[in-house]
C-alpha cells in the first residue's frame, strides 16, 4: 500500500468519525452511520489496514452511544 492510498483511508475514516462523533439517539443518524460504514468498507474492500480501522472508530462511536445513552433504557 503506498501512501497516498494510507493517506486517502485515514482521511475517509477519519472524516466518518468527525460526522458521528457527537452521538444521537435517533434512528435516522444510526442507519447513516451504518450505511456510511458499509460505503467505506466496500470503497475499501479487500483491504485490511482499512478494516481494521473502521472497526476500530465503530467500536469507539458504540461505546460512545452506550455511555451517553444507556440510562435511557
Amino acid at each position: 500500500m503506498d501512501i497516498k492510498s494510507t493517506r486517502q483511508i485515514y482521511n475517509d475514516i477519519w472524516n466518518y468519525h468527525k460526522k458521528y462523533l457527537d452521538m444521537r439517539n435517533d434512528e435516522k443518524f444510526l442507519k447513516s452511520m451504518i450505511s456510511e460504514k458499509d460505503d467505506l468498507l466496500k470503497k475499501y474492500s479487500g483491504n485490511s489496514f482499512a478494516t481494521e480501522m473502521m472497526f476500530a472508530v465503530l467500536k469507539s462511536l458504540v461505546s460512545s452511544w452506550k455511555e451517553k445513552y444507556a440510562l435511557l433504557e
